[in-house]
């Protein structure tokens, strides 16, 4: 749908409400690049961060990332070359 983000991300899966895991690295954004948005890891972050997003609105692509890395053709060569080469 080309809609960027704006996204509170965590670096730790012991930072998940309501439960205690071990300090394992985790993100909730595993496929990113700058053309998505802006993405933020503290609340005190949130205002400037969202400033610089509205400001720079209308150039993020997140679509043409999409395309780029996560299209049926992408992951489907992505696999080929996994079973080419093992």
């Amino acid at each position: 749908m080309n809609v960027p983000l704006l996204v509170w991300n965590v670096k730790s899966m012991n930072e998940e409400h309501g439960y205690n895991y071990d300090n394992i690295p985790a993100t909730v954004i595993p496929y990113w690049d700058e053309r998505c948005g802006e993405f933020f890891y503290n609340i005190k972050a949130l205002d400037i961060v969202f400033n610089l997003f509205i400001s720079r609105i209308e150039t993020y692509k997140p679509r043409e990332y999409i395309l780029e890395n996560l299209s049926m053709e992408k992951c489907e060569q992505k696999l080929i070359d996994i079973i080419e080469n093992n």
